[in-house]
């Protein structure tokens, strides 16, 4: 399967990916849209850890119902709330349910609740429309690191929060053709309505953390914003569990109200912040979990509900196919999707930060100085490397992507190459420990015989246990190179895409302006694991030995390994303009003649 995109020469910034997970049933969802969308995050308070059943995740707990408690649930109220509700759907990843109607299990796991329990069911009986409930958590992390916002790492130093960019990907990738994945709602769109922060606890015994966690606050409302496209985002500020007795629960209580106070003089009635005093008794212990009691989370649920009920826009904004969300998306990825980047233009010590882990630097080292060109091979770049004379290389662990990747380059082969079947690679990576159970791979060029005569194929291989599978045996001429021509060659990798054998090649001709791209008829599904070692312009047979033959007879430049599964727009976008994002051109000032008193006086006005 092959298919063309040709398009006149603009500038493109798409926004398409494929969302991981989808729906568990096909019902259609009660209500009216747009749908109001709540992008929730947090710790572990935020996962939810409120016992509502037995192990079995059927029986009710036998604690559920407690009338020693400070909110007691009563039977009746466990009944209504364990009925799945239409009106509000949730999304958790991070949890045991897949997407789907509210009701108790999606919390930490199927036997436990969090806030969005009570939650829903104060919004769906306050108002008619449809709700979706997307949570991102992770017990254990902090807002001074593993959530820390960009602007806190310009500030004040650090590096940016793996949790964060993992929170702004997962929303984002919901967001993407809403309508399209979700055809449980009307089709009239959808709202973002709020983001709700729960978090503090792992903040509460670090100085340093409680002193900053005001401002860590105001920069993650700031860049949640900014990422999501939406600069009007209503906001809540939740507590954690918290004991006024205990000097550091109340300090980073007090830093919350005041980051609320300074949010709302920049833009007043815009963000809430939800007490959590009297909450946290029960007979379970770990007050850290609330004592682990479902009446807690449902107390804290319903305080969240008032909260954004008092936020709630009385008309509801659609924001389906809104281009600021999508300049967003596309700005996000252009800084934090790209795992390496190799421009080709610097000597040895060149310094690459790897976002994979958010801490690892290594050094990009040409082989041979003579590698280095100054023949520009594409948009954006000023100079090449001849993996005739050199390869470049990177040592770094970049992790698990099994969920999808993508590769890139421009190319140039050799006009000289001999008519035997050879592989030219442009980039490789070992495994991670050279033992055979992680996964290397090559992205290349291969020389082949089809139908009688000689051609230039791409190639993708995966080094699995010692055996070699190609992902395009069956290729024939879907995709072929020309010598001495200039391309933009990808490949990507996306296990959640059915029917296109989870992998496509991309070949951009900028002299037709002509996007090729095909599946390669694969049928071999191989999953890559662990990427470890770069090379770039040489493949490597197994741990850390380069394999000579497979030098790359020609150019190579601006090679590139991103952590997203991009699309075919996001490609043509790479190799038209070598970035996703595109900084909006301003609009021309426009000037007002005004007459006073017999003198013209001129006033610039900006457009809005």
């Amino acid at each position: 399967m092959k298919y063309r995109i040709e398009l006149p020469r603009l500038v493109i910034a798409a926004l398409a990916v494929t969302c991981l997970i989808s729906p568990a049933v096909k019902a259609q969802q009660a209500g009216t849209g747009p749908v109001k969308i709540y992008l929730m995050a947090g710790q572990s308070n935020m996962e939810g850890w409120g016992h509502w059943f037995q192990n079995d995740g059927v029986t009710q707990h036998a604690n559920l119902v407690d009338p020693t408690d400070p909110y007691p649930l009563t039977q009746t109220d466990v009944d209504g709330y364990s009925a799945p509700l239409d009106q509000i759907w949730v999304s958790h990843p991070e949890g045991n349910l897949p997407n789907g109607a509210l009701r108790p299990g999606y919390g930490h796991d199927n036997k436990e609740i969090g806030i969005e329990l009570s939650m829903g069911h104060e919004l769906a009986a306050a108002n008619t429309n449809q709700f979706f409930f997307h949570k991102s958590d992770k017990g254990g992390t902090t807002l001074a690191g593993d959530w820390r916002p960009p602007s806190a790492v310009e500030d004040r130093g650090g590096s940016v929060g793996y949790q964060y960019t993992r929170a702004i990907t997962a929303w984002h990738q919901t967001l993407v053709d809403f309508d399209k994945k979700y055809s449980e709602y009307d089709g009239q769109g959808y709202e973002v309505a709020g983001f709700i922060w729960l978090q503090g606890w792992n903040d509460y015994g670090n100085q340093g953390f409680r002193e900053e966690y005001r401002q860590n606050v105001v920069d993650l409302v700031h860049d949640v914003r900014r990422d999501m496209g939406i600069a009007d985002l209503p906001v809540i500020i939740s507590d954690s569990p918290r004991n006024p007795s205990v000097a550091t629960h109340e300090e980073v209580a007090q830093q919350k109200e005041l980051a609320v106070a300074d949010l709302n003089a920049e833009m007043p009635g815009s963000a809430v912040y939800v007490d959590s005093l009297g909450v946290g008794n029960g007979s379970e212990g770990g007050f850290y979990h609330w004592n682990f009691t479902a009446s807690n989370y449902v107390e804290m649920g319903k305080r969240n509900a008032a909260a954004a009920q008092s936020l709630m826009r009385s008309t509801a904004v659609n924001h389906e196919g809104d281009a600021n969300i999508a300049t967003a998306w596309n700005r996000f990825r252009d800084d934090y999707g790209k795992l390496v980047r190799y421009e080709m233009e610097e000597a040895s010590g060149t310094t690459i930060y790897n976002t994979a882990t958010g801490t690892m630097v290594a050094d990009a080292v040409l082989t041979s100085d003579t590698a280095r060109t100054n023949i520009g091979m594409g948009p954006g770049s000023a100079r090449s490397i001849d993996a005739n004379n050199g390869v470049i290389r990177a040592t770094h662990n970049f992790g698990n992507h099994n969920s999808g990747f993508t590769l890139g380059a421009w190319i140039k082969l050799d006009s000289d190459l001999a008519d035997a079947k050879t592989r030219y690679v442009i980039m490789s990576t070992e495994d991670a420990d050279g033992s055979g159970s992680d996964t290397g791979w090559d992205f290349g060029v291969e020389r082949r015989e089809v139908d009688g005569q000689w051609k230039n194929c791409l190639f993708f291989d995966l080094r699995w246990h010692g055996q070699w599978f190609s992902l395009n045996d069956s290729v024939g001429d879907g995709i072929v190179l020309d010598a001495e021509q200039e391309y933009f060659v990808a490949f990507v990798r996306d296990e959640s895409v059915a029917g296109k054998g989870d992998t496509v090649f991309h070949l951009y001709d900028p002299q037709t302006e002509t996007l090729i791209s095909s599946d390669g008829n694969a049928d071999a599904r191989q999953k890559a694991t662990t990427f470890k070692n770069t090379r770039v312009g040489i493949g490597i047979t197994n741990y850390d030995v380069e394999n000579q033959a497979t030098l790359f007879q020609g150019l190579i430049d601006d090679a590139q390994i991103w952590k997203y599964s991009l699309t075919d727009n996001d490609v043509l976008a790479l190799a038209r303009q070598s970035t996703l994002y595109v900084e909006p051109v301003p609009e021309p000032a426009t000037l007002t003649l005004l007459g006073i008193g017999g003198l013209m006086l001129v006033r610039r006005r900006r457009k809005a």
